[in-house]
């Protein structure tokens, strides 16, 4: 008997010290095993009434303490509303088992919208999957408002991005003449004015896009830019999507002057920019000079130092020695074409060529040296010096009404006539040591519009010596010009 007691005591001592140890097991502290992504959906409800159901969300694990872990919802939004990161850092865990655990935590926050609000956070992970209620309590304007939150997910093995971006969007067309700008979800390009529907209709753009994301319509698929075109990426977990619209600001013509033409003969040899049926410049004049014993530089010349590629180098000349020339020829270079009028040299330029677009904006490259000594030729008899003037140079674009294609604008007229609808001009006509960008506005003149219905056409000029017309400038004033471009509506 007495054995079969102490045999009793031993079994009883053994089972208290297996409870005891099962125990501290229950609630020893926790390794790792917890932590990790969570990702799954969340249902959101604002005092009571659903606002969000089944959205997808993630939810970080990380372990802090022995018995704490820090739960976070990141980039947390529903609706309208964006309330950043929401966060717990301790919640204290009781560990079931080895893979299950129970939590609890609350913290004081400020959150975009919320203001200042008590989170509270609790649930269970059970081997791969995490069920959790979080309550943000919160006052606005006097008034108690709460949002709950019901969040599942399973572990993940590997994070995955959140990041759903286009980080580049190009086009392998000639037809597009600058490369699309991302500005926040917006993305806009400008396409040549010569652009026919049927390419515009076509183009296939190249995406770039975040790792592992996902977009639709897909790169490299022709898409019908005549009108907006939306993209949507989704990131790698599926958490995020980000809607892109794509369309064409606008329509522009270029011009390199990287291109020269060879005209006249002789003597009177010269170059002009290509195309020569829209460009023209005082050389076509000044190059009949020759045949009367001029023998200097042409007052517009290509050059090398340029942008890119070639520019148009133009410079004011002391001519007042030639019979046949006016005193100060400023180097001048305009869309339109030469025609000599002996009777009047300045109704010899006749500016612009013809233009069915509205014209929005004028930019381009220039540089600028102001010669030394400024000269007023208007008399060519009488030229007299002014030390005190510095010379200045002119750039200039001009919309004008006609009523058909024969009807020009000229030196004569340019500057003022009624029939200018529009004109972008260079504020700054001073020294530019270097190539400088510009970018002018065509500003509509006092009762006048573009209208659809009516011919236009467009001239774009620039000049050496912003007097040049009324024969005044500074002999050896140089202006460069390089890569312009018209942007139309």
């Amino acid at each position: 008997m007495k054995t079969k007691l102490m045999y009793l005591f031993s079994m009883l001592c053994m089972l208290s010290l297996f409870t005891a140890c099962s125990d501290d097991d229950k609630a020893g502290p926790i390794g790792t095993e917890f932590d990790g992504v969570y990702k799954g959906t969340l249902d959101v409800d604002l005092d009571g009434t659903k606002v969000g159901e089944n959205l997808p969300q993630k939810v970080y694990v990380t372990k802090v303490g022995d018995n704490q872990i820090k739960m976070e919802l990141k980039n947390f939004s529903f609706g309208a509303m964006v309330l950043g990161n929401i966060s717990v850092d301790k919640c204290n865990v009781e560990k079931q088992s080895d893979d299950v655990c129970k939590f609890d935590g609350e913290q004081k926050l400020t959150l975009p919208i919320v203001g200042d609000c008590d989170v509270v956070m609790n649930g269970t992970i059970a081997g791969e999957k995490l069920d959790m209620v979080i309550n943000v309590k919160a006052t606005q304007s006097g008034a108690a408002i709460t949002v709950k939150v019901d969040f599942t997910g399973t572990k993940l093995a590997t994070d995955q991005s959140s990041e759903a971006k286009i980080t580049e969007f190009t086009f392998d067309s000639k037809e597009v003449v600058s490369q699309p700008e991302i500005d926040g979800t917006n993305i806009t390009f400008m396409v040549s004015d010569t652009i026919k529907a049927e390419e515009l209709a076509t183009l296939v753009p190249t995406i770039k896009i975040s790792d592992k994301a996902t977009i639709t319509p897909a790169s490299g698929v022709a898409q019908d830019f005549s009108k907006p075109v939306t993209y949507t990426v989704t990131s790698e977990d599926g958490i995020t999507t980000t809607t892109y619209t794509v369309s064409v600001a606008g329509k522009m013509q270029k011009y390199s002057l990287d291109e020269w033409v060879d005209k006249g003969t002789g003597k009177a040899a010269y170059k002009t920019p290509f195309p020569d049926d829209k460009w023209a410049t005082s050389t076509a004049g000044a190059s009949l000079l020759a045949l009367f014993g001029y023998t200097g530089e042409f007052p517009v010349v290509p050059t090398d130092d340029a942008v890119s590629g070639t520019a148009a180098k133009l410079v004011t000349k002391n001519t007042a020695d030639i019979s046949m020339a006016p005193a100060i020829t400023s180097g001048s270079l305009y869309t339109g074409r030469f025609a000599i009028d002996f009777s009047n040299q300045l109704n010899s330029t006749k500016f612009g060529i013809m233009c069915d677009k509205k014209p929005l904006l004028f930019n381009g490259y220039y540089k600028y040296t102001p010669g030394e000594l400024f000269l007023d030729g208007s008399e060519k008899a009488n030229i007299i010096e002014h030390p005190e003037l510095t010379d200045e140079c002119s750039i200039m674009g001009v919309l004008y009404e006609v009523a058909d294609e024969k009807e020009t604008l000229t030196g004569v007229d340019i500057g003022d006539s009624d029939k200018r609808v529009a004109v972008a001009k260079l504020a700054d006509g001073t020294a530019k040591a270097e190539y400088t960008p510009f970018s002018l506005e065509f500003n509509f003149l006092d009762g006048k519009t573009y209208d659809s219905t009516k011919l236009y056409k467009l001239a774009l000029i620039f000049s050496s010596s912003s007097k040049g017309d009324a024969f005044q400038g500074a002999p050896g004033s140089t202006l460069y010009i390089d890569e312009l471009e018209v942007v139309f509506e």
